[in-house]
Order: structure tokens, then sequence, then C-alpha cells
């Protein structure tokens, strides 16, 4: 496994000069993950994924962000994604040769997951959350009208939300996995010390 790494984004502090709310913000980063894994049978490959490789592999690649409660350390963030990797690899079809990269974002006061956003978890009621999430969610928006981003000719958000933008969609979960109103304090989000909301 490869690794590489850099601070960029803004690592001279918070993206917005102040947050209104004076809220504690956290250091987000971004880990890219590029592999060669087996090509399955009848996969249409893009031709990034197959020039240069042997026949029958393709190259593939994914990314997320993690947020850290304390400012780490490069190896610490190496650390994380390594782990993160650990069991992200064995459902990649043989892959190998990982080249892993980690990349400062910004500090903030949420983190994008899968269809979700997450914070850490300070002793916030549930309408505090939610009134932090949802100024981070009037910020990003705003961030997003003054920073349009063009991908192939269409402009595309600078910071994806994932529906977020639409309240109606959020929602917590349940330890049975029903949805609950927002936020969630499910077990899994206690055990890891987080609020998060899903939408």
């Amino acid at each position: 496994m490869t690794r590489g790494g850099s601070r960029v984004g803004n690592p001279a502090g918070p993206l917005y000069k102040e947050n209104a709310m004076s809220e504690p913000t956290y250091p987000v980063y971004r880990i890219l993950a590029r592999w060669i894994e087996d090509m399955k049978p009848n996969y249409n490959a893009a031709p990034w994924q197959t020039e240069g490789v042997p026949a029958g592999k393709i190259r593939n690649s994914t990314s997320h962000t993690i947020m850290f409660r304390e400012e780490p350390t490069m190896d610490g963030v190496f650390e994380d994604a390594e782990r993160w990797w650990a069991q992200f690899q064995p459902t990649r079809n043989g892959a190998a040769d990982a080249i892993i990269i980690a990349i400062f974002v910004e500090r903030e006061t949420w983190c994008l997951g899968w269809f979700n956003h997450w914070t850490f978890d300070v002793g916030q009621t549930d309408q505090e959350a939610l009134a932090s999430f949802e100024v981070f969610v009037a910020r990003k928006k705003d961030f997003n009208h003054q920073n349009p981003r063009i991908v192939n000719g269409l402009t595309v958000p600078a910071h994806v939300l994932m529906g977020a933008e639409d309240r109606w969609r959020w929602s917590g979960k349940a330890d049975d996995d029903q949805d609950t109103p927002p936020p969630c304090r499910c077990k899994w989000c206690k055990e890891q010390g987080r609020i998060r909301i899903n939408h």
C-alpha cells in the first residue's frame, strides 16, 4: 500500500470566519483510495479503468470524509485510513496495489457520511443538534451558491449535501433499524460518541 498526503483546502482554520452558534469545529480529512481489482464478467469498463492494466483487471477508486475529535498527526490519519482499508479491501474483487491519499479539507461542525452527516456528541440536546445542522446546511448551500464548480459543462456543488437540503428527509434510526425523528441516537451512534442525521 502506498501513502500520499497533504494539507490542502484551508489549513489555517475554519472555512468561515466565525460559527454563528460558537460551536466547536473539528478537523475533517478526505481519504481517497485507488487500486486495481479483478474485472467482473461482462463488466462494461470505462477506458480509464483498463488503460495500462493487465487483461482482466480494472482500476477503481472511492473516497470518504472523516472527522477527528482532536487534531491528528498525518500518521494518525493514515492509521485510521489503513484500518478502514483493511475492512473495505476484502469486498473489492481481489483489490491490490492500493494508493491511499489523505487531504485536509477544513474544520467544521458536521461530517458527511453516506447519505448522512454526523458530529460528536458533546451533550447537545436534540433541539441543539437540529439547530446546529440547519445552520451547517444553510452555510454549505450558501458556499455552493457563491462557489459554483463546472464539471463536463455542468454546475455541480462544491460541497455535496446528499439530500440534506431537504429537511423532510432528515431522520434517525432506532436500534431495530426503524426510522425515527432526527437526530439519530441509536446504539451504534452512542458507541461511537456521535450524533447523526440521515437524509
